[in-house]
């Protein structure tokens, strides 16, 4: 918009405001005593009702700032408790890490004490790359006294002959599961 439209535009208005002024002025003169009481009266009454409206509208305002305060001390002070929750957790899981790394540790020298106690030829068939595997399986060889016999039940280790024969008689006294063992194993009778 240009300068002369703007000049244009604030003069028109400014002649508006003249006219409605000199408007009123005249209405006004016109009025008898009354007329203006009467007038006055009524502007009085409307103020009035102005002001309770502005009353009710500044209340109603400083009701809703009073509640976004509120609001806002509740995210606050959530957010506060949020923060001290986390660090207590951050804290135990820091504590429980400390507590799985030292575990494993003593894991993994039990499974140093315990690879070193077994015979040589069996070592090759504990699992590899899991400690807790391997104890395992270790714990089930000793179970099963996998390891009291050189090679096992009836294998032959090399450069050893083993006979593993028993006399029926001792066969007979055998349970069946130590019979059916024995004879799992290569075992024979002899009489």
């Amino acid at each position: 918009m240009s300068d002369e439209n703007k000049a244009a535009d604030e003069a028109a208005a400014k002649a508006a405001q003249e006219k409605a002024a000199a408007d009123e002025k005249a209405r006004v003169e016109g009025l008898t005593l009354e007329q203006l009481q009467k007038e006055n009266a009524t502007l009085r009454y409307e103020n009035a009702e102005r002001r309770v409206e502005t009353d009710k509208a500044a209340k109603a305002a400083a009701e809703r700032a009073d509640a976004q305060k509120a609001a806002d001390d509740k995210v606050a002070a959530e957010k506060g408790e949020f923060k001290t929750l986390y660090e207590k957790l951050k804290a135990e899981q820091e504590g429980s890490a400390g507590k799985v790394t030292a575990m494993a540790e003593t894991l993994n020298k039990m499974l140093e004490v315990e690879t070193a106690n077994i015979p040589e030829a069996f070592r090759g068939l504990i699992p590899a790359g899991d400690v807790m595997a391997a104890l395992d399986w270790i714990a089930t060889a000793k179970a099963t006294k996998l390891f009291e016999t050189p090679g096992g039940p009836g294998v032959r280790t090399t450069g050893e002959h083993r006979d593993n024969s028993i006399s029926r008689q001792d066969f007979d006294k055998k349970t069946p599961e130590a019979k059916q063992k024995h004879l799992a194993g290569g075992g024979k009778i002899h009489d």
